[in-house]
């Protein structure tokens, strides 16, 4: 059995019936969710995939041409994206994964078998909807943008990071129900390794992807443990360092960094003073996916050809938001105007853009429909 085979199923292990962590984020549910219940098991089981999702990215970073790697990123930034994947999956950024013979190292293989959570995920707090404790002038809210989920800073702790996971988050199943559909999904575009279309898109996005794409945008996380995380990560207009989204000019060609479509056009974009591929997380969470799912599913898959690959995921799925358990439906055409991803208010305010030569903070823009 390969090395690669040892940790896939370590950590498929371990990505159900985990013992409490002592740094386990906190947990947040508003009345009338059942603490115990199937929606607050689902939020758990998010965070534990974001986990695996991380770990899986970090202890297979491929130094040698890795081209799902170089995708999304340029060769030269390999050493910083592999320390971002390490510092969320709490592996040592100075181990090396292989031994001299190409194996797996035998301190990571007995690290995989009892390492815990980051202890700064203990300042994190993940709630499903809005999270109680944000600033009522954060400029996030479940209600707007079709947001599935943002991140904002506590109001009593800078440091603190608050998640809220809204509606539309539940559209995407967990890690387990893609590879292994319920009764009735089975042959249902976006479930099972054959059903994931042979090119990076959101049917490979889980729950856990959407809390992984907001894990990244917390700074605190990674400055002080990912060398010059400041220096490659530019202080945004609210005065912290935190990777963002990338809000390109009107009619850019991206005009975001979201999805696994944008994420990759970001490469083509003039150089600037900062990266713009380091600087959005979608580069990072697609990147991580599209890793996953090749080792999972035994094949490579191609880069995303149009931009409706970032809106294929049924919303069928979706049981938080209907009345009655939703049966499988087959996926029909993209809508024209797909819903926008993600926190754009967030970004709009914390954000920048690129104008080929600079990049100038979003809060300079006029607000426009987006």
């Amino acid at each position: 059995m390969s090395w690669l085979s040892v940790i896939l199923l370590f950590l498929m292990s371990r990505a159900h019936g985990d013992p409490v962590d002592p740094a386990s984020p906190a947990f947040v549910f508003p009345q009338g969710v059942d603490p115990q219940g199937a929606q607050a098991n689902d939020l758990r089981q998010a965070f534990k995939d974001a986990i695996v999702i991380a770990r899986m990215a970090a202890l297979t970073m491929n130094p040698y041409c890795d081209p799902v790697f170089e995708r999304y990123f340029f060769p030269t930034q390999l050493q910083f994206v592999s320390n971002v994947f390490r510092t969320i999956a709490n592996i040592p950024l100075d181990i090396s994964i292989e031994d001299l013979n190409g194996g797996l190292d035998p301190a990571i293989q007995a690290m995989i078998t009892s390492r815990g959570l980051n202890p700064t995920f203990s300042l994190l707090s993940i709630s499903i909807g809005n999270h109680p404790d944000r600033s009522p002038n954060s400029g996030d809210d479940c209600a707007v943008d079709d947001t599935d989920a943002y991140l904002v800073h506590s109001r009593d702790n800078e440091d603190a990071g608050l998640i809220s996971m809204c509606t539309p988050v539940w559209d995407y199943p967990s890690l387990s129900n893609i590879l292994n559909p319920p009764a009735g999904w089975e042959n249902e575009i976006g479930f099972g390794c054959n059903n994931l279309l042979d090119r990076d898109s959101d049917l490979m996005t889980p729950a856990g992807g959407v809390l992984l794409h907001e894990l990244l945008h917390w700074g605190f996380l990674f400055e002080n443990e990912v060398p010059n995380f400041e220096t490659v990560i530019p202080l945004t207009s609210g005065g912290d360092h935190h990777i963002r989204d990338y809000l390109g000019p009107p009619g850019g060609i991206p005009d975001t960094g979201y999805g696994p479509y944008n994420a990759p056009l970001l490469k083509n974009l003039p150089p600037g003073p900062y990266s713009v591929t380091t600087n959005n997380v979608d580069n990072y969470v697609y990147f991580a996916l599209s890793k996953y799912w090749s080792i999972q599913c035994t094949k490579w898959f191609a880069q995303s050809t149009t931009p409706s690959d970032a809106f294929l995921r049924n919303t069928a799925w979706n049981r938080y938001s209907q009345p009655a358990q939703p049966q499988p439906q087959s996926i029909g055409e993209p809508q024209s105007q797909p819903p926008l991803k993600r926190s754009i208010i967030h970004d709009l305010f914390g954000g920048y853009h690129h104008n080929s030569t600079t990049y100038i903070p979003v809060k300079t823009r006029t607000w426009k429909a987006l």
